[in-house]
């Protein structure tokens, strides 16, 4: 379900200090500053890096969203 304080354009700053999503090797897996968790497609030369991710969906636990 969507959420009240997430807009379809939303914006949020990913730090990438994990590897590769450990159930889909396609995802990359970082965190915000708030430390919620966010999946998104992207190749391992983002590993290390904070990058502006559009947050696409919220999954309960952990958000999905591509990189801008």
């Amino acid at each position: 379900p969507p959420q009240p304080w997430l807009t379809d354009d939303e914006l949020w700053e990913v730090g990438i200090f994990e590897l590769k999503n450990v159930q889909d090797d396609s995802l990359l897996t970082g965190r915000t500053e708030h430390n919620l968790l966010v999946h998104f497609p992207a190749n391992e030369d983002l590993i290390g890096k904070i990058v502006p991710i559009k947050i696409t969906e919220s999954k309960g636990f952990y958000f999905l969203g591509e990189p801008v």
